[in-house]
């Protein structure tokens, strides 16, 4: 409209009656057929917005029934239908969840399976209503969204995920397809009671974190850093660790995926993370296949992977604290196992710390800060082009401010870099094995008692104590013992032909030779 400009009054200056208007393009006079024709606008329509404009001048037009009810509305009834219908099918498929999630106000949503959208509901509905005698009338498919959205936004359709917990899709299908109404609420109070044991093992969780924190926020500046300190040194008393290990990357990776990569089995490199939550700092360990404990990357995942690792971390990113305590996953391979306990039963034993407790959330419960650190570096990850593990290795430490990366260097004379022990035999021929540790969820070690833990179920209840050392066996080790260092399993020569000939040619030129390398 501000290329249409309406003429003023008459040359002798009186108000002009049949209004004239003077239409451009790009700075030139064109005729109306013309300024129509490049705005593609219909004669019809250009009467009405000349009609709108002369009148009311440059303004929004609005439709003529805004504020008002349209002869063609819905009435109450069918409205009222399509709202009812919504709810009774929630209730019969959908997921009732115990509480508002935090932060939100309103009704506690009710989640139906990721396999029931809107369309499927919908097409339920006009059956339903086509069933009826008589018919009834049925809405369309917009207006059943817009009711949906306006009068039930609590009912939605749960998203597809993973690594969900296994005890939470149990009661979900049993709700789902409960044959009474007694069995209905039996098992969503079973649900209920699963889901506030994991929020009070995550508010035990935050607790640590802040406890934590506080203390640290009284240190002077000058003992905040991490780094290598004398074994109990400060007197700190609730430092907090997590640590997990994040789904492996694959070498060479493209933005741009290329067609023959999806199907070949590139070099993984495997990352396992230990955060210090108060000093917002996440050690990323690296380590490709080849430097595996196992041949091929066997074995990368297991209890002398982790503890070595744990080992260097509390060596070297440290803040010589006196007391701390760990939270993990619940898997047995990695963190819940007897080699981890028996390892904190030796610093404690040893002196390297005063007490240490280790903590493991509810299974299928158990994101981290280390998960959200993991979560920046796969963001970045998927919209760069890496080719080697030092190309990795920087994009951890671009990803956000609290990763580092470390990458593991076999030959490397480096008093920083890490090794592989034999954690697991080292320590069994001085402890043993943990009766009933599954069920346990709260583990504490002390030096005034060397070789035995302190369990409870819950936090907030009695420990027990249970002695660890074997019989007829002296503890702690003798001093300067210490566990066989272990070689890198290295590569097969199928596996190393494999990535030679299928794998290297996808990396860019300029990286092939460090490719190479790696595969050694």
């Amino acid at each position: 409209m501000e290329q249409m400009e309406k003429k003023g009054d008459t040359r002798r200056g009186k108000i002009r009656e049949c209004q004239r208007f003077r239409y451009e393009f790009d700075g030139y006079e064109i005729c109306e057929k013309a300024w129509r024709f490049i705005h593609d606008i219909s004669v019809w329509s250009y009467k009405s917005l000349k009609a709108h404009y002369k009148v009311n001048g440059i303004a929004p037009r609005e439709h003529g029934l805004k504020g008002k009810k349209a002869h063609n509305a819905f009435s109450f009834e069918i409205i009222q239908h399509v709202v009812q219908f919504i709810m009774e099918y929630s209730n019969e498929f959908g997921l009732p969840m115990p509480a508002v999630p935090r932060g939100r106000e309103g009704t506690p949503p009710v989640y139906l399976p990721s396999s029931i959208t809107k369309d499927r509901v919908y097409s339920a509905y006009v059956e339903s209503c086509e069933q009826t005698q008589p018919p009834l009338t049925h809405v369309g498919l917009t207006t059943f969204k817009n009711v949906w959205k306006d009068c039930v936004p609590h009912i939605q359709t749960i998203s597809p995920k993973t690594d969900v917990c296994v005890k939470c899709e149990e009661f979900r299908n049993k709700i789902m397809f409960a044959s009474s109404e007694d069995d209905k609420l039996l098992f969503t109070s079973q649900y209920n009671e699963h889901v506030m044991k994991a929020q009070k093992r995550r508010e035990f969780y935050k607790n640590c974190v802040q406890k934590s924190f506080e203390e640290y926020e009284s240190l002077p500046q000058q003992n905040k850093i991490l780094g290598i300190h004398t074994p109990c040194s400060q007197d700190l008393f609730s430092v907090h660790y997590s640590f997990d290990y994040a789904q492996h990357f694959s070498l060479p990776h493209q933005s741009r995926q290329v067609g023959p990569l999806y199907f070949l089995s590139p070099m993984k490199v495997f990352c396992f993370g230990v955060c210090n939550e108060v000093c917002k700092e996440q050690i990323n360990y690296l380590f490709t296949e080849a430097d595996s404990i196992g041949q091929d990357g066997k074995k990368s995942a297991g209890p002398n992977n982790v503890i070595s690792i744990l080992h260097h971390h509390l060596s070297d990113h440290s803040l010589g604290e006196k007391q701390c305590s760990f939270h993990a996953d619940n898997c047995g391979g990695q963190n819940k196992n007897k080699s981890v306990l028996h390892y904190m039963s030796w610093r404690t034993s040893t002196g390297l710390h005063d007490e240490i407790q280790i903590h493991f959330m509810e299974p299928g419960h158990t994101k981290c800060i280390c998960d959200a650190c993991f979560g920046k570096v796969r963001q970045l990850y998927r919209r760069s082009d890496v080719d080697t593990v030092d190309q990795l290795a920087t994009l951890v430490n671009k990803s956000a401010n609290i990763n580092k990366s470390h990458v593991l260097q076999q030959d490397s004379e480096s008093d920083h870099t890490w090794q592989w022990y034999q954690w697991d035999t080292y320590l069994s021929a001085y402890l043993k094995p943990l009766k009933g540790i599954r069920k346990y969820h709260h583990f504490r070690f002390n030096k005034d008692n060397p070789g035995k833990v302190y369990v409870k179920e819950v936090h907030d209840e009695i420990e027990t104590e249970i002695a660890l050392v074997r019989n007829c066996v002296a503890w702690p080790p003798p001093q300067g013992s210490f566990p066989e260092k272990l070689e890198c399993g290295g590569l097969s020569d199928a596996r190393h032909r494999q990535l030679h000939d299928t794998i290297q040619q996808h990396v860019r030129p300029p990286f092939r030779a460090d490719f190479c390398t790696v595969c050694m």
